[in-house]
């Protein structure tokens, strides 16, 4: 299968995030700045809040324990609740929910909101690039059905007598270098149980694929176009992945 870019892809979740090295001039103030500047879009503003459990013993005063909750950032959606923008004390992510728009869409929103985030929170070094691309994937039950027919790195079952040839769920991790770029994948490949159609019996299994592709390193220059550089890279990898995954069957039906 050829890489190439699908009229009408299954992606149900694909997101950007940044991940900084927080300084003391990082507050929640200041993020709580940068989420009314962006009000007029993402309207709904909630608190994420760390939380931490201490489990301490002396002799002295005996066992104690101490929870503490902490305020980080703030999430925000969208009205239509299918764009989230999650910005806390050491990381900045940008969601987009299906109906998703094409790649550019996404890097050209998170360079907007990344440059106004900036603006308000003293951020002064990136250690951590990830993306991450959620698909849900329907198989169709047919007569001559097969997982090798839409699945190319579907796992062999183990092969002794007495066991059956057949499978009612799995799921696979799968972590990937990639040297090349520096980068790491993780890819999660998940079947769930069937799903009804129209004439409300069985006719698809529903089929996850989960790619996440990151690169740890520190970026002094937070401006820099290595971000955004970067993140092309790893987006050729991850449509590797994605295509080398899937058969031509279970493709040509978002192509």
């Amino acid at each position: 299968m050829e890489i190439k870019t699908l009229n009408n892809p299954p992606i149900r979740e694909a997101l950007l995030e940044i991940r900084f090295n927080p300084n003391k001039n990082v507050t929640v103030d200041k993020l709580k700045e940068f989420a009314d500047s962006l009000s007029d879009v993402y309207t709904n503003v909630e608190p994420v809040e760390n939380q931490s459990f201490a489990f301490m013993y002396s002799k002295e005063e005996g066992p104690k324990h101490d929870f503490n909750i902490e305020p980080s950032g703030f999430k925000m959606t969208n009205a239509q609740n299918n764009r989230i923008l999650i910005a806390t004390i050491d990381k900045l992510i940008v969601s987009f929910l299906a109906p998703y728009t094409p790649w550019p869409d996404l890097k050209d929103t998170t360079k907007t909101i990344y440059t106004k985030y900036l603006e308000c929170v003293p951020q002064t070094e990136v250690t951590r690039l990830g993306m991450r691309y959620i698909n849900d994937i329907k198989l169709p039950l047919k007569q001559d059905f097969s997982f090798q027919k839409y699945i190319n790195t579907f796992q062999p079952l183990p092969k002794y007598k007495g066991l059956p040839n057949s499978v009612a769920k799995f799921e696979t991790t799968l972590v990937i270098p990639l040297e090349d770029i520096g980068s790491i994948s993780t890819v999660r490949q998940i079947l769930l149980g069937p799903e009804d159609g129209s004439s409300g019996n069985p006719e698809y299994l529903k089929f996850v694929l989960d790619i996440d592709v990151y690169k740890e390193k520190v970026i002094k220059s937070i401006r820099n176009d290595e971000i955004w550089n970067s993140f092309e890279e790893m987006r050729v990898k991850k449509n590797a992945i994605f295509f080398g995954t899937l058969t031509d069957a279970a493709i040509t039906p978002y192509d």
